[in-house]
């Protein structure tokens, strides 16, 4: 058994007091939640990015090579951002160093420019990490940390350089905090390599449990979708990648009871994220012009708003949504084309529908030639159209 004198002495130079760390550590987790626990933590060590574990092995290291969102990587500034210059200047900081992020205050004191901006404009915050001109300082590796400690899960928005409901003072929901501890929470930090003890992380994501509806011996981590302070997009994606390898194919989940419900996510239907994978796949190929295998050509849902569709692919299902607004190129559907919930055309070339066509839901022609060609009068089209069953809209 880990001694708690061999935690405290990893932690000792972090964020939380000792006093605070061993409240902390003195949370009981049931005997399921551990197993399960180290169950994830022993199969994610066979990801090809894993580095190390920490001594206690509550922490897992992975290497992160993170691709910077595409706003920032065409972003061309000069010596420095005229946006953070003038919003430091008129709060009264003068800027020392831009590339390492220094800034002085009206006291004449060094200060970090990330941790102003944070308070005065987080927006702009993102803007200054991913600034072409500090690309030098940022070539620091960066590491991956995935923690089940509860000093990690503790601190996860307390003396950070973000602000959130869980900050472990004064946050609002601090109380769950203690619930993700007990009931086997983990967290994702995104820090540099010079940073194991994760002092400054740069980023945080929470990883929570779910449990299958029809068996709660089945336990699932699931990725938030928020992250909390300043990361590329690539860093959820790394973590949603490591984490989808455990996920089912389908089976609904319920998030554990007792656990705040970040973002309102109360449970997920794996069989629907299965299905919305496979829907953007098939928006892509007709976006493209590939052609669709036979599975392909039933899907939940087509979103292709403002695409430059011309077609569609004869035999298509869609079981719900098919929505082709903003395609002003698009004169027709295919003869036999079935949907089954709304369908949205409007602003297309649409002169004609197939007139086999049942619309169960409803249908925007709104700014259509059809549209026109029935004077914008509802009653009209529904004559020629008898089979749209749900409402029609041409405004």
């Amino acid at each position: 058994m880990i001694k708690l004198t061999s935690l405290l002495n990893e932690i000792i130079n972090e964020a939380l007091p000792i006093s605070k760390a061993k409240e902390l550590y003195s949370i009981q987790k049931s005997d399921k939640v551990i197993q399960y626990q180290n169950k994830i933590f022993n199969e994610l060590k066979n990801t090809s990015e894993y580095i190390k574990s920490n001594k206690t092995g509550d922490r897992l290291y992975f290497t992160f090579i993170g691709k910077k969102d595409k706003e920032y990587e065409e972003n061309e500034v000069g010596e420095f951002s005229p946006e953070v210059f003038k919003m430091l200047q008129n709060n009264g900081y003068e800027i020392k160093d831009y590339v390492k992020g220094i800034a002085i205050d009206k006291y004449d004191r060094e200060v970090k420019i990330g941790k102003v901006l944070n308070k005065l404009n987080p927006e702009l915050l993102q803007k200054f990490n991913f600034d072409e001109k500090r690309k030098a300082y940022k070539k620091e590796n960066q590491i991956i940390v995935i923690s089940k400690s509860p000093y990690d899960i503790g601190g996860m928005s307390t003396d950070r350089g973000w602000k959130s409901c869980m900050n472990i003072y004064t946050g609002k929901e601090a109380a769950y905090i203690n619930c993700d501890i007990e009931y086997g929470t983990i967290i994702a930090y995104l820090t540099s390599t010079h940073d194991l003890n994760i002092e400054h992380p740069q980023a945080r994501i929470l990883i929570k449990p779910f449990i299958n509806t029809k068996n709660s011996d089945d336990i699932v981590y699931v990725p938030g979708d928020r992250i909390y302070g300043t990361a590329p997009e690539s860093f959820k994606k790394f973590i949603n990648k490591i984490f989808e390898q455990f996920h089912p194919k389908e089976g609904i989940y319920n998030l554990t009871p007792n656990l705040y419900p970040d973002e309102e996510q109360h449970d997920v239907d794996f069989k629907s994220n299965q299905n919305a994978i496979k829907d953007k796949k098939v928006e892509k190929k007709i976006i493209k012009n590939i052609p669709l295998s036979k599975d392909e050509l039933n899907v939940d849902n087509l979103i292709l708003v403002d695409k430059n569709i011309k077609s569609l692919p004869d035999g298509l299902n869609i079981t719900n949504l098919l929505s082709l607004a903003y395609n002003p190129d698009l004169k027709r559907l295919p003869d036999n084309i079935k949907i089954g919930g709304n369908l949205w055309l409007n602003i297309t070339g649409i002169e004609d529908l197939p007139k086999n066509l049942k619309i169960k839901g409803d249908i925007n022609l709104a700014s259509t030639p059809l549209a026109k060609k029935y004077k914008n009068d509802e009653k009209l089209i529904r004559k020629a159209y008898p089979n749209i069953l749900g409402q029609i809209y041409v405004y």
